[in-house]
């Protein structure tokens, strides 16, 4: 059996705040093993529309439809389907990694295996079972990755995965997602021109609409 092929389809979104326009006429396409970068000064609305990509937030106008194997996915089953990074998300501090991932997955936990594999690929296996209280910046961003990832979404989503990261950090997350993006759709807000050239296109936001 063939790998499940998913697309992302966004049509004429655009959002407004009171009388400002953020974004408008967006429109995009993405399947499966294709990648995304939504770029822009801040303020442009990036985080925004991250969100609205993948149904965390309305648009004012448009529509984002989702296919798996040309079959469209319903909104009480997308969630099922896509992991998200994001400063919004946050494990439990006062739980160990493995704790965490086993809260996130409940009875879907993966393999122990396939954890502790991903877990050393991310530099977090030897802290398995430190609280998530006493990781650094990017030992958290790092596991926050690994739960969005470990359970094989077809869609992964991204904003700024890289914000207040050392160099030693942005390489390993990187090389993680270089891994993992031939099997997934992979979309992105970032202001890093080193996480948007792991995209193979963009999207920049800012123009004027005024």
């Amino acid at each position: 059996m063939g790998k499940l092929v998913y697309q992302v389809t966004a049509e004429n979104i655009g959002k407004r705040f009171g009388e400002v326009i953020l974004f408008r006429n967006i429109h995009f396409s993405l399947v499966t093993g294709q990648s995304m970068a939504i770029t822009g000064p801040n303020g442009s609305g990036k985080s925004t529309l991250l969100s609205i990509t993948a149904k965390l937030a309305a648009p004012d106008r448009g529509e984002v439809v989702y296919l798996r194997d040309q079959k469209k996915i319903g909104r009480r089953d997308l969630f099922s389907h896509i992991g998200m990074v994001s400063p919004a998300v946050i494990p439990y501090r006062e739980l160990t990694a493995i704790e965490n991932i086993r809260f996130a997955f409940n009875t879907l936990t993966p393999a122990e295996d396939h954890i502790h594999d991903r877990m050393e690929v991310l530099g977090l296996y030897s802290h398995r079972h430190k609280p998530v209280a006493q990781y650094s910046t990017g030992m958290l961003q790092r596991l926050k990755l690994l739960i969005a990832t470990l359970g094989k979404p077809g869609i992964l989503f991204l904003d700024e995965p890289g914000s207040n990261l050392d160099t030693t950090g942005k390489d390993i997350i990187y090389t993680y997602l270089n891994e993992v993006r031939p099997d997934i759709i992979l979309c992105m807000a970032t202001n890093e021109s080193s996480e948007a050239g792991l995209c193979e296109r963009s999207i920049y936001l800012g123009t004027d609409y005024s």
